[in-house]
């Protein structure tokens, strides 16, 4: 089984390192490697036995990995192969059916000497677009990855309500979905700190006497609460107990007993549920931070994940609350991409363990670098100019947010403003260094922002305070190569960068992407996030 993480800086210093392409096409695996392996080191496969070298990669092939600030699209992994030379008759393998383009690559760097087994695994998946000649003529196509194809759907197909799953079910609520319910949707703090409940999640009436609701089904599955408040409008409530139970097919439901209602209008259509414990479970209680909630779906996704970078950025990510419920079907990936990345500083991003988070480390101090990078000694070399990330027009330095949505009515009843001459007077408007900074800089500019996510207020602000220190300057970016030593950084890592050259010195950076340019050396772009408060 290959390495779960990169190498570290003692295996790559003074080591032979070689990236290998292995194509497994018609019951064969030919291996292809960037440079010349001793005959007696050469790897060998599962069963003990060498790979005998099919031949050159040829030029090095394309490999990086980057994060793009503020960005939350993805997007397919690939590395393209041209002059591939394969030992066999592709042409007359694939006359008698052998499909090339059913072929899959696996790319990965591996250090001459070491277990096959301990390589480096950087993509596999399919040959993409693959182009084929004579026998002896080179062939072209891309191992290309798509790591964000999530082809799962949450809620479950099974977590709905049938006639099979729930014996008094009505014609009107078969096919609905049972809700999946996160944080406390419906519970907020009002404009004096005092506690306010609205309607958070739709309910699903399962049970009915005549036109009269008896059974809700508030989640499809356990949950922290034991009593919560359910409305018939947005004006009318009544509090009931929690029951963790399973329907008729064993899915777990919680549900609560509406039948003895003394104030809530049980023939209404639709109920909503106010929640002030938790609704869904994690290993600390309810999954209400944002690192949490990112694990938990990403875990109910098909995306290859790596769980150990997902567990190191989530006590940062949690710092971030929210809450909401799901009751339609819908990829869990696409989920995130659309309501939680929006609202984090961070990126998700496909390495070679799989899926995980980078965090934007905006305040990060010169004590936080793991690494030197100086360009005086000689040992790190720019590459071109500084360039900026965005253009002045792309700055932001006011924000708006709104949030606390009433769940019947989708109006929201809370909002905050960030500006640079915030008024006092008003609790709804706060201020920042930054956002007077950059309005100094820049002037005025105002982005509103809504989500149906946020109940947290402290959550709320934290937001627009990571949005103006992202959006209100012109960050940029410095491109080095560096002997290979210096890939055992990540993306996201802090370093302390020099370049007199450029009047830098020892400025915190970050790594936004690293490129293998030889097998000998990489190229590394550093991000250079402008702080004023830290840098004058």
């Amino acid at each position: 089984m290959a390495r779960p993480v990169r190498y570290s800086r003692s295996e790559l210093v003074g080591s032979s390192m070689v990236w290998l392409l292995r194509v497994d096409y018609a019951s064969r695996s030919f291996l292809f490697s960037s440079a010349f392996i001793p005959a007696d080191q050469m790897p060998e496969d599962d069963d003990g036995r060498p790979y005998t070298l099919a031949g050159s990669l040829g030029d090095m092939p394309d490999i990086s990995e980057a994060f793009d600030l503020l960005t939350t699209s993805s997007s397919a992994r690939s590395v393209s192969f041209r002059g591939i030379v394969f030992p066999i008759d592709i042409g007359a393998f694939i006359e008698a059916g052998h499909d090339l383009g059913a072929a899959t690559g696996e790319v990965a760097l591996w250090r001459i000497g070491d277990s096959y087994s301990d390589r480096l695994v950087w993509l596999t998946g399919r040959l993409s677009q693959p182009e084929y000649g004579a026998k002896g003529e080179p062939c072209a196509f891309s191992v290309e990855e798509n790591p964000f194809d999530d082809l799962a759907l949450i809620p479950s197909a099974a977590s709905r309500a049938s006639t099979s799953s729930l014996s008094g079910v009505e014609t009107d609520d078969v096919g609905l979905y049972y809700p999946i319910v996160f944080g406390t949707p419906g519970t907020y703090l009002d404009e004096a700190g005092a506690t306010v409940s609205v309607p958070g999640s739709m309910c699903v009436v399962v049970d009915r006497t005549g036109d009269n609701a008896d059974t809700l089904v508030i989640a499809g599955h356990d949950v922290v609460e034991t009593r919560v408040r359910i409305w018939s409008s947005s004006t009318v409530s009544e509090a009931f107990d929690v029951a963790n139970t399973k329907d008729n097919l064993g899915n777990a439901v919680s549900t609560v007993d509406v039948s003895s209602a003394s104030t809530i209008a049980r023939g209404s259509d639709e109920f909503f549920c106010t929640w002030d414990a938790g609704g869904v479970s994690g290993p600390n209680g309810a999954v209400l931070g944002a690192g949490d909630l990112l694990e938990y779906f990403l875990q109910r996704s098909s995306l290859r994940l790596d769980a150990g970078r997902i567990a190191i950025a989530r006590p940062a990510l949690n710092t971030y609350k929210f809450s909401g419920y799901i009751n339609m079907a819908v990829s869990p990936w696409q989920w995130i991409e659309v309501n939680l990345l929006p609202l984090i500083p961070a990126s998700v991003v496909s390495g070679p363990g799989g899926i995980y988070p980078v965090v934007w480390k905006f305040d990060a101090v010169a004590s936080d670098a793991i690494e030197i990078i100086d360009a005086d000694s000689g040992i790190a070399v720019r590459d071109g100019p500084v360039a900026y990330e965005v253009e002045p027009s792309d700055v932001r330095n006011e924000f708006r947010i709104d949030f606390a949505p009433d769940g019947n009515t989708q109006s929201y009843q809370r909002f905050v403003t960030l500006k640079a001459k915030p008024n006092a007077a008003i609790v709804t408007e706060m201020g920042s260094y930054y956002a007077e900074v950059s309005y100094s800089r820049f002037g005025s500019a105002a982005a509103t922002i809504s989500s149906n996510i946020v109940y947290d207020d402290d959550t709320a602000r934290a937001i627009l305070l990571w949005k103006i220190r992202a959006e209100g300057f012109l960050h940029r970016s410095i491109t080095y190569t560096l002997p290979k030593s210096f890939a055992w950084l990540g993306l996201g890592d802090v370093v302390e960068l020099t370049d007199t050259d450029l009047s830098i010195s020892a400025r915190v950076a970050l790594v936004q992407s690293i490129r293998w340019a030889t097998e000998e050396t990489i190229s590394i772009t550093l991000l250079v996030v402008d702080d004023p408060a830290r840098d004058i």
